[in-house]
């Protein structure tokens, strides 16, 4: 392995030595690596940090008082967090020339100052234009068969030499190995599909990759200039380089050194994963501003479901032991993570404030957001709830999580919009809102099975008792053409909106299908001598129940005590 902030020899070469400058992986600049020989030094991938560039530059600063060289600077692709700082070397190593070399594709992005495809856009931040000045791989070094010479200083010519080395893939894989001096230690290789412009260089035993581990995860799939299709041919001619050079490691744009034999396996694995993608959604600002939204949105939800599911454990667990029944009272505590749920919640809430403070790039609470939601829903196991708690209140909790695992990583709605009664979902609705453990008598007959008996017993005392339950009335419409939505879904949302409007204790709810210019639509509406007005929670609560029936494909509008759903390409 290699030791951070050190010179050490470059492994598989005879006179370059490496300074590798690993950092814990973040979103905000990228790993960077300097290479010295006695006839160039080398930077891969300045990154996006003052910091850094301060470090680097220090250090490139002493190997020109040893030796003055001049400087190449290598980009594994000009996304922001690898390239920002790449014009800034120019400014700071002024008693040498400095060259930057990209891969063709991504020289126009950087004469263009592209916040797109830079993913400069997802940072909020402009993009400075650079001018770069080694075109890496073009179609001309492709097509001419010689060597592409480029003179650095008096004494320093690079040459690009540019070749086939295997036909057997889609697209056949191309090498360009870069000399000075007649050294061969180094090699790119085109690897689009995380970007266009992506590349892999080998120096000596080390294999340099970019983001290629990460080019398959949520958010970072469909990002501008993301291939799917080059992403799987970039995934078996790396795996074909690793078989078939000397590479020990892999270094990667994120995280530390790993050896080749378990980037191998890492890349078999995504090679599956990649071909499951489909209909990945553009990964640009706008669908940013959607996940962070609904991040900041879906903390309340969560601490308000996790809380009243914890809260009723807590009572049955209180009423069991009551009863003298402290085994199966701590066996229900047991039934939910609920501290590490809580230190969750706890790690998310504090997230949001400080992305609320301004603290952190927008792109980086989204990543830490999913991150969290997905570590929630590892912790969140509805199998043991369900003998305790309501299922809809289980479904909600779930639901919630999985729609925002959903939307950041890029799917849409999984679930099948089917043409839909509503008389029938409202009809269902009013049972499963009656529906109640406790009109059950069976009870009495399970005496003799003590197992049977408490499993019972547990399940009645989990859910609230009939006395509680608002009165729900049900008013069907005559001649209700269907209507094409997300039924299981609607289902849900329903049954939770009504949960929401029992909390102002309505003498009693009215659920209604409707038509409306032959357009079905439901209605809820409340009995209520004195309908309160609005709180500002109250009305981000509707503001997510409206995102979450558009995912059921209907608009919710509402009007003091009045609810009223329409299909959305048929609002009124």
């Amino acid at each position: 392995m290699l030791a951070n902030q050190v010179w050490q020899p470059l492994p598989g070469t005879r006179q370059a030595e490496i300074y590798p400058y690993f950092r814990n992986p973040d979103l905000i600049s990228s790993n960077s690596c300097l290479i010295r020989t006695p006839e160039q030094v080398i930077l891969i991938d300045p990154g996006a940090l003052s910091t850094q560039t301060a470090d680097l530059g220090r250090i490139m600063e002493e190997c020109q008082q040893e030796r003055s060289r001049p400087v190449i600077i290598y980009l594994t692709h000009c996304h922001y967090d690898h390239s920002l700082h790449l014009g800034a070397y120019r400014q700071t190593l002024k008693t040498t020339s400095v060259w930057i070399a990209v891969k063709d594709e991504g020289a126009d992005y950087l004469i263009e100052g592209d916040r797109k495809v830079t993913a400069a856009e997802l940072y909020g931040m402009p993009y400075p234009c650079v001018q770069p000045d080694i075109r890496l791989l073009t179609g001309q070094d492709r097509k001419r068969g010689a060597p592409r010479y480029i003179r650095l200083s008096q004494e320093v010519m690079l040459t690009l030499r540019t070749e086939e080395v295997l036909a057997d893939f889609r697209k056949p894989l191309i090498r360009q190995v870069v000399s000075i001096g007649g050294g061969d230690f180094f090699e790119i290789y085109p690897t689009p599909g995380h970007s266009p412009d992506s590349i892999c260089i080998r120096a000596g035993e080390i294999l340099f990759i970019g983001d290629l581990l990460a080019a398959a995860r949520p958010m970072i799939a469909g990002m501008s200039g993301w291939d799917r299709e080059d992403l799987i041919d970039t995934l078996e001619q790396v795996q074909w380089i690793l078989s078939n050079t000397v590479v020990r490691f892999c270094y990667p744009g994120h995280g530390g050194l790993i050896p080749a034999d378990k980037v191998s396996d890492m890349l078999q694995a995504m090679h599956h994963q990649v071909h499951r993608l489909s209909d990945v959604s553009e990964m640009n600002e706008d669908r940013l501003f959607e996940i962070t939204g609904y991040a900041q949105e879906l903390i309340d939800e969560a601490e308000e479901v996790f809380s009243s599911i914890a809260g009723r454990i807590l009572y049955v667990a209180y009423q069991l032991e009551r009863l003298e029944e402290e085994e199966a009272a701590q066996r229900c505590r047991d039934s939910m993570h609920m501290d590490r749920i809580d230190d969750c919640l706890m790690e998310f809430r504090n997230l949001c404030h400080s992305f609320d403070a301004g603290k952190m790039f927008r792109v980086e609470f989204a990543f830490d957001a999913l991150r969290l939601v997905t570590k929630l829903k590892t912790l969140f196991d509805t199998r043991p709830l369900s003998a305790i708690l309501p299922q809809p209140l289980l479904n909600r909790g779930t639901r919630l999580l999985l729609d925002f695992i959903g939307i950041a990583h890029g799917h849409r709605n999984p679930e099948e919009f089917i043409p839909t009664d509503f008389n029938a979902l409202i009809e269902g609705i009013v049972q499963a809102w009656q529906s109640n453990p406790h009109l059950d008598e069976s009870i009495v007959d399970l005496v003799d099975d003590y197992e049977k008996y408490l499993a019972s017993l547990v399940l009645r005392i989990g859910h609230e008792p009939v006395s509680a339950q608002t009165k729900l009335y049900v008013s069907p419409a005559e001649n209700l053409p269907l209507a094409t939505v997300a039924a299981a879904r609607l289902f849900d949302m329903v049954m939770d909106l009504l949960q929401w409007i029992k909390r102002s204790s309505p003498a009693s709810i009215t659920i209604a299908a409707d038509i409306d210019r032959g357009c079905p639509l439901i209605r809820i509406t409340t009995e209520n001598r004195d309908v309160p007005s609005l709180t500002p929670r109250d009305e981000k609560k509707i503001r997510s129940f409206t995102r979450r029936f558009l995912m059921c494909g209907l608009n919710l509008k509402t009007e003091q005590n009045d609810f009223r759903l329409t299909l959305i390409n048929e609002a009124h």
